[in-house]
């Protein structure tokens, strides 16, 4: 991206290489937004950590789709990598039912949202399995 004023709506980025050797995006100059559009009374966090170079001193997500929507629920359960990443959102207990070996990090990208959302209220209630 080079200049002017650019969003991007429901977007899913995975071992993309640009111009340059840049990894994901590169964005010269100009403003950039990420959104998702969300169904009222559903929330998508966010996966992943978008390689942006340049596009700001924050972090984005790197796939942030309509399609992994939820609703806002107190409670879920959660039995891989995958079932945690998608369980992060406000106000809910995770329950880690099965042990689970993580393959990369787990980015929880709250700064990249605005002041009001910031995550809040999750926690993350591990069990033990034999």
């Amino acid at each position: 991206m080079d200049g002017g004023t650019s969003t991007l709506r429901n977007f899913y980025f995975s071992g993309n290489t640009g111009k340059n050797g840049y990894q994901d995006m590169h964005r010269a100059g100009g403003t950039l937004s990420f959104v998702t559009n969300c169904p009222p009374g559903t929330f998508n966090f966010g996966a992943g950590v978008l390689d942006c170079d340049t596009c700001s001193t924050g972090y984005f997500p790197q796939a942030l789709n309509v399609a992994d929507c939820r609703p806002q629920t107190a409670f879920t359960n959660a039995s891989s990598q995958e079932d945690i990443e998608n369980a992060v959102m406000f106000n809910r207990t995770i329950s880690i039912n099965a042990n689970i070996q993580l393959s990369s990090e787990i980015a929880l990208l709250s700064q990249w949202r605005d002041q009001s959302s910031l995550l809040q209220g999750v926690v993350f209630d591990g069990q033990v399995c034999t």
